[in-house]
């Protein structure tokens, strides 16, 4: 059958069916230029009325985990605004219930003239609006199996009740509906990814403006850092400030998790250590505060941070150091490793009150030492070897002078090859030249 019969066209008239035919195709051009679904939406609607020459219209959104279809637009000539307010946020129907949950159920069209006497008729709506609906039509919106939603048109205009022609034109209208919207869906999809895109390059570029400047040599006394998230932001940070006496206060830390809350706590880190240092504490003091300073966040949380604290004097090559649950640092002495200082206590977060331990010891000429996180001791290889086990030993035979770390980190991106990497990778290290420079 065509989409329009003979006796439709008597009935109708050859200059309405040609208006409703230009709607029908205005409805194409008009939803193949919508981009963005609550531009989109109002427009369905409005078109469907156009369509059907109708009353009023409705388009019922299908919320797959509730398994429940939601008035999302309505536009009724008869309908006062608070009236329409009211039906979306207060009506939604389960599938079959309803002829538009029933059409959502089955998957099939429904034209019903005489709907006070259809026993699947839903008085609930009429009830809320005050509003008597006579006939309708309602039609599923489809797109390759999936259900979107539904569209109808209430109270033929002019006419004693709808006619299946109108139901054609609805349908036909319920198919170019579905491509609109999921093509406004994928658009959006797509907008918000370029968002988080956009996002994502803002929160990695904020945390690395967080680090630190690293001071310059001073009495053949040189630091370098590297800090690597995993993903765009991580729970890695390192953090040096140089003292009134020329002394480096720094730590390198980790927070458990990765991504942004972890990198949110990363930034109360570096503000809670800038707040605290300036107090001029020992190490064992300082890293009390900043547990202290950390605590109800961590809690609250359920995120511990590991630290490797320590105050460096470049002229004497002292260093005082505590640790919290950190990994050990690597002590290199001509390329040699040196036992490593074994001082350390739980992780910040732990328990409220925190204890810690301090040792000092000297860097020689010539010595390095290195600190890190388990970004480079855990990183895998293809096989699933850990390069601490397997790719450090390798590392340490050929090492012979400092800086060991720009050497250390290739040999972990190496290492790491063709794999995705486990963890953020930190380090940082502190040497002394074998001479005055």
């Amino acid at each position: 059958m065509s989409i329009i019969d003979e006796d439709y066209a008597k009935t109708t008239g050859n200059g309405d069916i040609a208006n409703r035919l230009e709607a029908l195709i205005k409805a194409n051009q008009a939803l193949a230029c919508q981009e963005s679904l609550d531009e989109l939406l109002p427009t369905l609607v409005q078109l469907a009325r156009e369509v059907t020459d109708s009353e009023g219209a409705s388009l019922m959104i299908y919320d797959p985990e509730a398994e429940m279809i939601k008035f999302e637009v309505l536009q009724n000539i008869n309908l006062p605004p608070n009236s329409r307010s009211h039906l979306k946020k207060n009506i939604e129907l389960k599938l079959g219930q309803g002829i538009a949950g029933w059409v959502a159920q089955t998957r099939e069209p429904a034209l019903v003239n005489e709907v006070q006497k259809d026993s699947r008729f839903f008085r609930g709506a009429d009830v809320s609006s005050s509003f008597t609906t006579r006939n309708l039509i309602c039609a599923p919106i489809i797109y390759q199996e999936e259900l979107l939603g539904v569209v109808s048109a209430v109270n033929a205009k002019g006419r004693k009740g709808f006619h299946q022609n109108d139901l054609s034109l609805l349908m036909s209208f319920s198919q170019l509906a579905a491509v609109a919207i999921t093509r406004a869906r994928l658009l959006e999809t797509l907008l918000a990814s370029k968002r988080l895109e956009v996002e994502q390059a803002n929160a990695a570029r904020i945390q690395k403006l967080c680090r630190p400047v690293l001071p310059e040599p001073v009495h053949g006394s040189h630091v370098w850092a590297l800090c690597e998230p995993a993903g765009f932001v991580g729970g890695d940070t390192f953090d040096l400030i140089p003292m009134p006496d020329r002394s480096w206060v720094f730590y390198v830390a980790d927070v458990t998790g990765k991504g942004l809350p972890a990198a949110l706590i990363v930034a109360a880190l570096t503000l809670c250590f800038r707040r605290e240092v300036v107090n001029n504490q020992p190490v064992d003091e300082l890293l009390g505060c900043i547990h202290q300073g950390m605590f109800d966040m961590l809690e609250k949380a359920n995120l511990l941070i590991t630290m490797a604290l320590g105050r460096y004097w470049p002229e004497t090559g002292e260093m005082h150091l505590c640790r919290a649950g950190h990994t050990l640092p690597l002590w290199l002495r001509e390329g040699c490793q040196v036992e490593s200082p074994e001082t350390g206590c739980l992780p910040l977060g732990v328990f409220a009150r925190y204890e810690s331990a301090m040792l000092k010891i000297r860097l020689q000429r010539g010595d390095s030492i290195l600190f890190y996180s388990d970004g480079m001791s855990e990183a895998f290889d293809r096989q699933g070897r850990i390069f601490e086990r397997n790719g450090l030993p390798a590392f340490l035979s050929r090492a012979h002078k400092p800086p060991f770390g720009p050497d250390l980190a290739r040999a972990v991106h190496q290492w790491q090859a063709g794999t995705e990497p486990s963890d953020d990778l930190t380090i940082l290290e502190i040497w002394r030249g074998p001479k005055e420079s």
